[in-house]
Formats: structure tokens, C-alpha cells, sequence
């Protein structure tokens, strides 16, 4: 599957690496490894009531990473494969542009579109557009669609975007059966794996890189968006 393919892609890179160091927001999740920093989401909402000790157990630093990854990334609990994946992307999402941003109205503009995931910086972007969006989401969010909704849908769309927190919770596969064959295909978001097998796929990325390890755990740790502070953190298109 392709979470499987992923953690492989990174395995080579993550073997005889140790981790650095980490931090554990309440919205990210960043990872410093020897192979480079990753982030990923932090579903909070699924540390336990024993707390984050209770979860961890013992510090990451030091610990072999691509032991980590794995024991964290293929758990059940979506905080822990959130750590997982920061650990998978501080190996993967070293990569710079390979193309000009892509999420700007005249991609969407006049079409049907389908957004997995509740992005509000680009709901007026689509109303600029005058796109048709339809939006799936986990969450009882007005409006929106559940999941379920999508075979009948999703095949309809011209553009699909889909938050690269899927791959946490490991909802990505769920959706991609549903995607017609011509339909533009974008992952977004700083959880986004830069993988080449996604690439090969014929998906779009739209993720993020962190420049400074420091910077962008800082911003983590006190609540700040981590594009509000130049150098911590780049946004990525591919």
C-alpha cells in the first residue's frame, strides 16, 4: 500500500540516522534527524488522558530513526503516526521546487472541485475562481461532505486536492479510486511526504521545507505560524 511505499522510499535515508531532536505542538509535530527535519500534523485530540508521558514513554533523541519511524508511523494512533511521519518526512522533504506555485484561482477557476480536508485559506481562493468545490471532511463541519460521499462525487471533479494528513490517519487510499483518469491531482499542506512515488503517480505536491530547525520549533512551541518568521520554514511545489 502506499504508506508502505513511502516509509521504504525514506528507509534508505533514515537507517543510520539518529534523531536530533523533536517538538510536540499542539498543531505540528517537527522532527530533526540526521537525514534533515520533517513536520507533520499533531492530532491532539488523540493523546490519551495519561498525557503525552503516557504516549512517549522515553525521549526520541537519540534513538535510531528509522526505528521510530516505523514503530510510530504504522500505529493506530493517529499522534503517534503523526510523529512517524515527521521522522519519514525529515528523510524526504529535502527537495526544492521543481515548479511556480500552482494553488492560485486560474488552476481552479470554473471547475469542479474536490478538497479532502478543511483548508480556509483556500475557500476564497475557490470563491475568486467561481469554483465549483465540494469538500470532504471527517469533522461535522457545515456544508461539508463525509467521506462516504465521495464515489458519487469525486469522478466529477476536475481538480483534486487532498490535505497530506491523509497519510497520517490513512485515509489517502480511500479517496484515490474515486479520481477521474484527467483530473488535475494535488497533495498540500506541511504533512505532505515529497515522495518520488507520489510523484510517479502523478500527483502534485504542494508541501513545505524547513530551512531552520530552530526557528521552526520555536515558532511550533509558541503558537506562531511558522510563515510568519523569514528562514524557518519554505513552501515547496512539485
Amino acid at each position: 500500500m502506499i504508506y508502505t511505499h513511502i516509509f521504504e522510499e525514506a528507509a534508505a535515508r533514515l537507517k543510520n540516522a539518529k534523531i536530533q531532536d523533536y517538538i510536540l505542538g499542539l498543531d505540528y509535530i517537527a522532527v530533526q534527524t540526521d537525514a534533515g527535519s520533517g513536520m507533520a500534523y499533531t492530532f491532539r485530540n488523540e493523546v490519551s488522558a495519561g498525557g503525552l508521558a503516557n504516549i512517549m514513554g522515553s525521549d526520541l533523541r537519540g534513538e535510531n530513526a528509522l526505528e521510530i519511524a516505523e514503530k510510530y508511523y504504522f500505529s493506530s494512533n493517529s499522534f503517534e503516526a503523526g510523529i512517524g511521519l515527521a521522522v519519514i518526512n525529515s528523510a524526504l522533504n529535502n527537495r526544492a521546487s521543481a515548479c511556480k506555485d500552482f494553488l492560485h484561482p486560474d488552476t481552479f477557476r470554473g471547475k469542479k472541485v474536490g478538497m479532502v480536508g478543511w483548508f480556509r485559506p483556500m475557500l476564497d481562493m475557490m470563491k475568486e475562481a467561481e469554483a465549483d468545490l465540494k469538500i470532504f471532511e471527517l469533522k461535522d463541519i457545515e456544508g461539508t461532505y463525509k467521506p462516504e460521499a465521495a464515489p458519487g462525487i469525486m469522478p466529477h471533479c476536475d481538480v483534486v486536492l487532498i490535505t497530506g494528513v491523509t497519510f497520517i490517519n490513512k485515509t489517502f487510499h480511500t479517496y484515490t479510486p474515486h479520481i477521474g483518469k484527467n483530473a488535475l491531482k494535488i497533495i498540500l499542506g506541511p504533512t505532505t511526504p515529497m515522495s518520488q512515488h507520489l510523484i510517479d503517480g502523478g500527483w502534485h505536491l504542494a508541501g513545505s521545507k524547513i530551512l531552520d530547525f530552530r526557528a521552526a520549533a520555536d515558532c511550533i512551541a509558541h503558537g506562531i505560524g511558522t510563515r510568519k518568521v523569514k528562514g524557518a520554514v519554505e513552501k515547496v511545489w512539485i
